[in-house]
């Protein structure tokens, strides 16, 4: 797979995930999720763990939405991409809960800290929530999510067109490591 046939590859599948939002469904978010994981290790061309999974939020990302980066929760925390690794990340795909392990909680994964929401529900796209079960959280609204996610896509791949080296860590990347793929 070359370069311009991974960058229409993953598109494809953001276009799935934008079918799957108008059922209001959270398991966009567990999709994008672990399409966000396998963008960071394409952009490292290595598995960075967490740590490369929130320079991914930091580095690509919040250059689509600076918000991303930029967020402060009401108690002074500006730690989106923490919160995007520990809680939506980990929670969503090993938890099925955005209330933390032990293990996220001693990485400064807080409770709530990110909520979910579909467009239809008139909430912001990582605007603050709070409630009883969630004082102090953001919100994501999953089609903007996607969308984000979509620019994030195009971005990457824009950037590796340019740069030899970006490109080199991707290409190997997806040669060893090649994305879910039917009828192979």
């Amino acid at each position: 797979m070359n370069i311009d046939d991974a960058e229409k590859y993953f598109i494809a599948r953001i276009e799935e995930l934008r079918r799957m939002c108008s059922d209001g469904t959270p398991w966009v978010f567990v999709c994008a999720a672990t399409m966000i994981d396998y963008l960071s290790k394409l952009t490292n061309g290595a598995d960075k763990g967490g740590d490369g999974y929130k320079a991914f939020i930091r580095d690509y990302m919040a250059q689509v939405r600076p918000e991303y980066a930029m967020f402060i929760y009401d108690d002074g925390n500006q730690d989106l991409p923490v919160q995007i690794y520990h809680i939506f990340r980990c929670g969503i795909v090993h938890s099925f809960s955005f209330i933390p392990d032990q293990r996220a909680s001693a990485k400064d994964g807080r409770k709530r800290s990110i909520v979910l929401s579909h467009k239809r529900e008139g909430l912001g796209h990582i605007s603050k929530y709070s409630s009883a079960n969630a004082p102090d959280s953001c919100n994501f609204v999953a089609e903007d999510f996607i969308d984000d996610l979509a620019k994030t896509i195009h971005t990457v791949f824009a950037k590796a067109k340019a740069d030899n080296n970006l490109k080199d860590k991707i290409e190997l990347w997806l040669t060893r490591y090649p994305p879910i793929m039917g009828n192979i």
